[in-house]
């Protein structure tokens, strides 16, 4: 399956089937494209005299986002995702003409942007999803829907995904790796379903109701839900998005649930969705965690002084970056860097991660790899601060239920690390905040420092 509408005659063709489940409801295939054909009906009128068709859809009911989506594709109308700051209000976007909004009885309303800039990009542009933000400001990213489409049927083809499975994730259905998971239940005719992080109490049902279901979330959802799994709860498997999941977390969840599989994986919002996936059970060789993974067939890459480069068929046309549209090179540089390990390449952190401590250079991701293995029943950030003397501070927090000495921890760290890799303060954290993608957000933990518990 390669096309939109491919996708589309799929769905009419297929039986009847559970599509979404949310909070709020159960959306068959059915219906999902009953709600499509509404949704694209009130598109007609609203757009028959309109030159600029352009909306951002401000709403993150799975209900009605993904119909939405897929109505205005039929009709032409470019899309462009929100951003978790713009859902709760604090920041605005250019780059559409109108907001759409969806109320309680799932009714359109189009509302004027007074932030809309008219950008010249590529005609072909039907979306506009936005980079994380975990390095900076989240970028506008362009795309057709047949790139989304491209990524699900590859990532589809090594999940293996059954009619008679569903999974569950955490996501907001404005992120790629929400969207492009829908698309994926779509080609397997099976099951996806909704709920917010803090709703443990689905777990414990899904569990009962739902042998086969797999979880989808980032590794911080991973690791943080599994305290709330029930006993008799097998998961078929988990698939880690956004953030790369550590091998520490790998020997936990395969320690707690032997048959189940991991997936994890490295994407890129400039591909619409993944890029390397590493399948790993029980068989799998511990020196293989730290593998990247293989390269989905549609994808290829370089690397060239331990940056990585993709090139794909489903790669962007551009960026929206500063009100100018940024034509994408033909090889896109990613800005992470890799090296090669003992089974093929290995994330090493990202270019604008490496922070001057005293007279060396630090990796902050690669240095929570070596840390995380071991305190494997916490969760370990580390924060960088600048500092007059050092150039960098670099902060250790944990959120954890332990109680710890200063001394303790820097005997431990003292077993894997340099000196000079060995953080300068400790701290507790109660919880972690997160970005768009559910990536850790050390720029507002840096902020939070001075108002957080000490370790002595």
């Amino acid at each position: 399956m390669k096309t939109f509408s491919e996708i589309i005659n799929h769905l009419e063709a297929s039986p009847e089937f559970d599509l979404i489940v949310a909070k709020n409801g159960t959306m068959t295939s059915h219906q999902f494209l009953q709600q499509m054909k509404s949704a694209e009906s009130k598109f007609v009128e609203f757009f028959k005299d309109k030159t600029e068709k352009s909306i951002i859809v401000k709403d993150e009911n799975p209900l009605a986002f993904f119909a939405i989506v897929f109505a205005a594709i039929q009709n032409n109308i470019r899309v462009c995702f929100p951003t978790k700051k713009f859902m709760s209000g604090d920041e605005e976007i250019s780059f559409a003409k109108y907001i759409l909004s969806v109320d309680g009885d799932g009714e359109v309303s189009f509302a004027e942007n007074t932030a809309f800039k008219a950008i010249p990009v590529p005609q072909e542009t039907e979306i506009i999803v936005f980079s994380s933000g975990s390095t900076g400001t989240p970028k506008g990213i362009l795309h057709c829907h047949d790139h989304f489409v491209l990524n699900a049927n590859a990532v589809n083809q090594e999940l293996q995904l059954k009619s008679s499975y569903c999974s569950l994730t955490f996501l907001k259905p404005y992120l790629v790796s929400a969207y492009c998971h829908f698309l994926v239940h779509i080609i397997s005719k099976s099951t996806l379903y909704f709920s917010d992080f803090n709703d443990t109490q689905i777990i414990k049902t899904l569990g009962v109701s739902q042998p086969q279901i797999g979880i989808i979330g980032a590794p911080l959802h991973l690791v943080a839900i599994l305290k709330d799994i029930p006993d008799s709860f097998d998961p078929l498997y988990f698939f880690s998005s956004g953030d790369f999941l550590h091998s520490s977390h790998i020997k936990l969840i395969l320690g707690m649930f032997p048959s189940t599989q991991i997936f994890k994986v490295y994407g890129l919002a400039e591909l619409a969705g993944r890029f390397f996936i590493k399948k790993i059970d029980k068989s799998t060789n511990e020196n293989e965690y730290d593998h990247i993974g293989e390269v989905l067939g549609i994808h290829d890459y370089s690397v060239d002084e331990n940056q990585l480069y993709v090139t794909s068929q489903s790669l962007f046309y551009g960026y929206i970056k500063d009100g100018e549209f940024i034509q994408k090179e033909e090889s896109h540089p990613t800005g992470d860097l890799v090296e090669q390990g003992s089974v093929g390449l290995e994330l090493k952190g990202r270019k604008s991660d490496e922070y001057k401590v005293g007279g060396n250079k630090v990796g902050i991701k690669n240095l929570e790899k070596k840390i995380n293995p071991l305190f494997p029943e916490d969760q370990i950030v580390l924060v960088p601060t600048p500092n007059p003397l050092f150039g960098n501070l670099i902060n250790f927090l944990i959120r954890t239920d332990n109680s710890y000495e200063k001394k303790d921890i820097i005997a431990r760290l003292r077993t894997k690390l340099e000196t000079y890799e060995v953080p300068h303060q400790f701290f507790y954290i109660k919880s972690i905040p997160y970005g768009q993608s559910f990536k850790i957000d050390r720029r507002k933990i840096a902020q939070q420092i001075d108002g957080l518990t000490q370790i002595k």
